[in-house]
């Protein structure tokens, strides 16, 4: 009976999740691995198309899965089945976290609710969670089931999940492997023998995903290359933490603050291996941009260690609870502020708050330790959710554009159908840059856009392919006959596509309010 009621719960705050935070379809990161699902599913498809001249095309398992999946069921049917699927099973893995964590399993119920609405990880351009389904999904469960694992000691368990993570999405386990060799030397008794078997393993199943995947990750680039450098920081300054705003400073404080107001309320036995997995975490992020800053070297851009600072994020998160159980009325009323606003992604007033909170357990810290209580169960999911419909009505009276299924058309994506329909799969395609995810709905190749620039961080060739081509096209709105003509002959494509507001003197095969498209 428990194990229902616990699963229902759990369905119950995966739906209402869905429904606050949405659904997107053919999306940021989207707009180039759906290409290589699409390519997996027919390899006819982007004989052309230079975004399969670097590694990152050939990195995951999820996309040769999904791409046999779509052979039966549509792909956007798919990929929303896929994300109702990774909802559920993303709140199992923090709620496993939470409860290890904070030792009650009524609590943990309560650290599912900030991620009612995804939160950036300082500057790292990457959020707790994304609003559409990807490799991403499944590979930050696989990272958190591995930290709840390596917190309870099971480090076979993580070693499990750490690899199947490293199948579906290589960057989410990367940056945060050497927890499991560090937390096992540290705990255990004998600090040689013993911690060799958790070196040795975790080393033999690398070598083996290595073999696998090693090309893709390897390059013979040399180890400084100021120009492919340049580009890696201009496309993707992320990866460069003296780019970060203040706003991105404060999203990484934000969970370095979480653990250090509570980490002295949860078992004395876990402290030592959160306080160590903050440590790793930020050591390996100051590694990366001593690297990538100072040494100058661009290799260490395709591994991400920026993200290496996620479990900081997680565990922080799945602290918050405690702002619902002190002794004190006021602190608790204070607390339960807190809580909520931060659930909402209202900052500044969580900060406001939480510093106030803070100030008062300081005031009161021989506070004795009780079994938690909040004061009503149901008090704050019930303020959270009315509060959030209040503040974002407007976002429900467009519905299909906050669940996007079926994804709603519009004159971009008519340009695409017509191109699917009335071209050949080799017909190669000039589109504006900043029209991003032409060849989603097209099945077509194209010379690129400005979202191929997020995956120059695997190729120094394709960097600068990529670069050249957006210095090629950076006024293209005001582009003449006569360089299209230019383009054409170096980039070779057949067909190309302009805002309706242009006419040029040349065959046009297609045209909507929005755009046309013309033939060489």
């Amino acid at each position: 009976m428990r194990k229902t009621k616990h699963l229902l719960i759990i369905i119950l705050l995966s739906l209402s999740a869905f429904l606050i935070h949405g659904y997107q379809f053919a999306v940021s990161d989207q707009e180039i691995f759906i290409t290589y699902i699409l390519k997996s599913q027919d390899p006819s498809l982007f004989q052309s198309d230079a975004l399969f001249n670097q590694s990152s095309a050939h990195l995951s398992l999820f996309y040769p899965v999904i791409g046999f999946l779509t052979k039966f069921v549509d792909i956007q049917v798919t990929f929303v089945i896929g994300y109702l699927i990774f909802q559920f099973a993303f709140f199992v893995a923090l709620y496993r976290l939470s409860r290890i964590l904070l030792k009650d399993n009524d609590l943990a119920y309560f650290s599912l609710l900030p991620f009612l609405l995804p939160k950036f990880i300082g500057g790292t351009a990457a959020q707790t969670f994304d609003l559409f389904f990807g490799y991403r999904s499944i590979g930050v469960i696989f990272l958190v089931f591995y930290l709840s694992f390596l917190l309870e000691k099971k480090y076979i368990k993580s070693i499990f999940f750490a690899s199947v993570g490293f199948l579906f999405h290589p960057l989410s386990i990367i940056p945060n492997i050497l927890l499991l060799p560090v937390l096992a030397i540290q705990s255990s008794k004998s600090r040689v023998f013993d911690s060799l078997k958790y070196i040795i393993l975790p080393m033999v199943i690398g070598l083996t995903l290595f073999a696998i995947f090693g090309q893709s990750f390897t390059n013979s680039s040399p180890l400084k290359d100021n120009l492919w450098l340049s580009i890696i920081r201009f496309r993707d300054d992320y990866l460069f933490i003296s780019s970060w705003t203040l706003r991105a400073w404060g999203a990484f404080a934000l969970y370095f603050f979480l653990i250090v107001i509570f980490l002295k309320k949860v078992q004395k036995s876990l402290i030592k291996p959160i306080i160590i997995i903050s440590f790793v975490s930020l050591i390996l992020f100051l590694i990366n941009s001593f690297v990538l800053e100072t040494l100058k070297i661009p290799l260490v851009a395709e591994f991400q260690l920026v993200r290496s600072i996620n479990p900081i994020a997680y565990i922080g998160l799945a602290l918050s609870p405690l702002f619902l159980v002190p002794k004190n009325y006021f602190q608790r009323i204070l607390g339960g502020a807190a809580f909520i606003f931060l659930c909402l992604n209202l900052f500044d007033l969580f900060f406001a708050t939480a510093i106030i909170f803070t100030f008062c357990l300081l005031l009161n810290r021989n506070e004795e330790k009780v079994k938690p209580r909040v004061f009503n169960p149901y008090a704050i999911p019930v303020i959270t959710f009315i509060l959030y419909i209040a503040l974002n009505i407007p976002s429900y009276l467009n519905f299909q554009e906050k669940i996007q299924f079926p994804k709603k058309q519009d004159d971009w994506i008519n340009v695409q159908k017509w191109a699917s329909q009335n071209t050949a799969k080799s017909a190669k395609f000039l589109v504006p840059p900043d029209q991003t995810g032409f060849r989603i709905f097209s099945s077509r190749p194209i010379v690129g856009d400005i979202k191929d620039g997020a995956v120059v961080i695997y190729s120094p060739q394709y960097a600068i392919y990529w670069s050249n081509l957006m210095a090629d096209t950076a006024n293209y709105q005001n582009l003449e006959s006569g360089d299209f003509l230019a383009l054409k002959r170096k980039y070779s494509f057949s067909y190309f596509v302009t805002t309706a507001l242009k006419n040029l003197p040349l065959e046009v095969v297609f045209k909507n309010n929005s755009f046309i498209v013309y033939k060489f």
